[in-house]
């Protein structure tokens, strides 16, 4: 359970903050009530508190710890279960993570690196004399007091000596770019594998780097079994001979070839303080491999046991001869009989004991199944049928169904020994995010607004004669929708209101009067009038149209001119047109991004809040064309936006405010 500020468990510690967390624990500062000392509280994380063997494990694990006390270590003061949690008291350090030195210092001198590395040795040292393995041996567990002084933390994955073959489950393998070989295999684990992991912090410290790096737990834990270790004069030319062949050692893929204890690997390291040729690292022999075979000494000692078990068998025959003188020979030879065959049994029995722990764990019983796209309950199912243990040890998102098993360490065909175990990782399902609410906002918001959004947008223009140019109308799916990362969002821009399509008609030989009124009744605007003599037209007559009769044009924001006829030599009379026209030049901020042509277009937006938007000029033009002069006729007050497309969006160009009425 989550502990808050203020808590108070086991009637002692006093939980002051949260400082940490990981997968297997949350790690809160307190204060000891008791001891009046400022205290790490480490409490088990709530997926497990119903486990009854973890806890069991959890308790045993922490007990044992609390056991070792060195000054490289992290004391353990108490562990305990109280208020529904389980927990561990250990020492509060203030200071940093060995993580957090390589990140601001590396790659460290020579002295800087043996200097840290030796007291990580000897702790461990410490802890491997008193029956501890920790398995989780990385830089985010080592701490850095204010004084420099190392303390070793976090044994949440420790075993005792005893308990050292067990295999790695989903809680208790080390991270990944530290654990050894065996680690990565879900092979048995002991000592060494906290020298290869001290060998890579090594190596770390040394380079800056980390040796294998990967996009998948699984591509890294490979690289860790079957990889070389990168050049490390080719990192940083400046580390020293005895170094590199201390970190060569203790890395070595074969825990047989590694350094066999961690007072071996302390020995070497402080040597190599004065010494940086390293010619005092010795490279050791393989071990043999135990088999199913014998060696004369074993069949001697099977053979011994076997003529003590059937001289006990003698003895008891001479301390119940009494019982036996009565009965007859054939009696007598089956009570032989029946004992040598004992004897026999017995004998099998110790023979099969020394083959089990000689060879019968070296021996392959079966090959391993291809796990991947199995639900992990299936997955285990078909393991305890074959005698394969799996075990998760990450998840993650997918759009595999959550529990599917996405990818497997052990390669699939690989044979497998008894107890042997595969470790996978397991889906946690799609990702799902929650659709943010985008009516309203303009086209120009969405870039900014999906940097932060993992959704992919898809952008559609529409008319809408109640909504702004550019503005978002609606979208699809709709605010607070629970979609899975990656979904398609569509958005729908408004492209202002759709213009009916209306044929100009023919005005001339209509009277002014019967022109303006059929250009009224089917929607134009009317434009300017003017007046010129004609001998063919009577005075009065329209002579010609601003925009010929048979175009198709969206006839609200056409405005259509007329000239009418004065009369043979008459005088023009006064224009009585209803509108009045000016010219507006259009000159776009930048054309940098367009091409040889451009699109534009020209909107009026009327004082009147009630009347509707109109596009008043669109063309494709040449991007030499600009500036460019568009008339535009009208009354009362209107404001002109002026737009170019750039690629499905339009771009704001300019504005101009008109009043006709003062023109």
């Amino acid at each position: 359970m989550l502990l808050n500020e203020g808590d108070i468990i086991a009637e002692r510690y006093l939980i002051e903050k949260k400082i940490g967390q990981g997968g297997m624990a949350v790690v809160y500062k307190a204060l000891d009530r008791n001891l009046n000392r400022i205290v790490t509280f480490k409490v088990m994380r709530e997926e497990y508190e119903n486990d009854d063997d973890y806890i069991k494990r959890f308790h045993k694990e922490a007990r044992a710890a609390a056991q070792v006390s060195h000054q490289n270590l992290v004391n353990v003061y108490d562990v305990g279960a109280a208020d529904g949690v389980n927990y561990i008291v250990m020492e509060y350090i203030d200071g940093l993570t060995l993580k957090d030195m390589i990140r601001k210092r590396a790659p460290f001198t020579n002295a800087e690196t043996l200097g840290v590395a030796i007291q990580i040795a000897t702790a461990l040292e410490h802890a491997h004399k008193n029956q501890i393995v920790h398995r989780d041996v990385k830089p985010q567990n080592v701490l850095i007091t204010t004084e420099g002084n190392v303390k070793i933390t976090d044994f949440g994955i420790a075993r005792v000596a005893s308990d050292t073959t067990q295999i790695a489950s989903s809680n208790t393998m080390g991270s990944v770019h530290y654990f050894s070989p065996e680690q990565a295999q879900g092979r048995y684990t002991d000592n060494k594998s906290d020298i290869y992991s001290l060998g890579i912090v090594m190596f770390e410290m040394s380079t800056g780097t980390l040796p294998f790096e990967g996009d998948t737990s699984v591509s890294i834990a490979m690289q860790h079994i079957n990889d070389p270790l990168p050049g490390i004069r080719e990192l940083n030319p400046d580390v020293s001979e005895s170094i590199i062949k201390i970190i060569q050692k203790a890395t070595e893929k074969l825990s047989s070839k590694r350094y066999q204890t961690m007072e071996d690997m302390s020995g070497d390291l402080k040597r190599a303080i004065t010494n940086e040729t390293g010619d005092f690292v010795d490279e050791e022999e393989e071990a043999k491999e135990p088999t199913a075979r014998f060696t004369d000494d074993e069949m001697a000692e099977i053979r011994r046991r076997a003529k003590a078990l059937l001289e006990d068998e003698d003895e008891k025959e001479e301390e119940e001869e009494d019982y036996y003188e009565d009965e007859d020979a054939a009696s007598e030879k089956k009570v032989i009989v029946a004992a040598i065959l004992t004897s026999v049994a017995i004998i099998g029995i110790i023979l099969a004991f020394v083959i089990h722990i000689y060879g019968g764990k070296n021996r392959p019983i079966g090959n391993v199944p291809n796990l991947v796209g199995m639900n992990i309950e299936d997955a285990k199912r078909t393991g305890d049928e074959i005698g394969l243990g799996v075990s998760q040890t990450d998840h993650r998102y997918s759009d595999k169904p959550e529990g599917t098993i996405l990818e497997q360490f052990t390669p699939v065909g690989q044979e497998f020994y008894n107890d042997e175990n595969v470790l996978v990782i397991v889906s946690d399902g799609e990702e799902l995010v929650a659709v943010p609410d985008l009516t309203s906002r303009t086209v120009d918001e969405l870039e900014g607004i999906f940097k932060e959004i993992p959704l992919n947008v898809k952008v559609e223009h529409i008319y809408d004669s109640n909504t702004p140019i550019d503005v978002i109308v609606r979208q699809d799916p709709v605010r607070d929708t629970r979609v899975a990362v990656g979904s398609l969002l569509t958005v729908y821009v408004s492209n202002g209101p759709e213009l009916p399509i209306t044929v100009v008609p023919e005005l001339s030989g209509k009277t002014e009067d019967e022109a303006k009124e059929i250009l009224r009744s089917q929607g134009f605007q009317i434009g300017n009038i003017s007046y010129e003599k004609s001998d063919e037209y009577d005075e009065g007559v329209v002579i010609e149209q601003s925009v010929p009769s048979g175009n198709r044009v969206a006839a609200s924001s056409t405005a259509v001119g007329l000239t009418v006829s004065s009369g043979k030599g008459g005088v023009p009379p006064q224009n009585t047109g209803d509108m009045k026209t000016t010219k507006i030049t259009l000159k776009p901020i930048s054309l940098s991004d367009a091409g040889d042509t451009v699109e534009y277009r020209l909107v009026r937006y009327p004082s009147d809040e009630n009347a509707t938007a109109t596009v008043v000029a669109r063309d494709t033009v040449a991007k030499s064309d600009f500036p460019l002069t568009i008339e535009v006729s009208g009354t009362g007050k209107a404001e002109f936006i002026f737009s170019i497309r750039s690629g499905d969006k339009w771009k704001l160009q300019g504005s101009q405010e008109v009043d006709f009425d003062n023109l």
